[in-house]
């Protein structure tokens, strides 16, 4: 999700957005993993099967009172070796973003 502590978005927000009973799908907080906010963005983890419809809520919702950019991170971001590797239009990972990662992904969470 674009959008982390420069924009003063906390992890209890993001999990409000989610659990909140308007836009489709009210998600539970057994459902939704570790959320982790960076400087620029926000990580969440959740079930494979159900980020298609995080997205959606988040994206056609609000999180502080603002609407977000929000995508889903695909299967494929580690290369063969296990690094972390740019997604098509991605200029550069920040080192930051990488050490958020890569826990999400040796776990099969992202």
């Amino acid at each position: 999700m674009l959008g982390g502590r420069k924009d003063k978005i906390r992890p209890g927000d993001v999990l409000g957005a989610l659990t909140a009973e308007a836009g489709g799908h009210v998600f539970t907080r057994e459902q939704v993993g570790k959320i982790t906010v960076t400087d620029q963005s926000t990580y969440i983890a959740d079930d494979r099967s159900l980020a298609r419809e995080a997205v959606r809520k988040l994206s056609a919702g609000k999180v502080k009172g603002k609407t977000v950019k929000v995508r889903a991170l695909e299967n494929g971001l580690l290369d063969r070796a296990g690094a972390l590797r740019l997604l098509p239009g991605q200029r550069y990972l920040t080192r930051e973003s990488q050490n958020v990662l890569e826990p999400f992904l040796r776990h099969g969470v992202a």
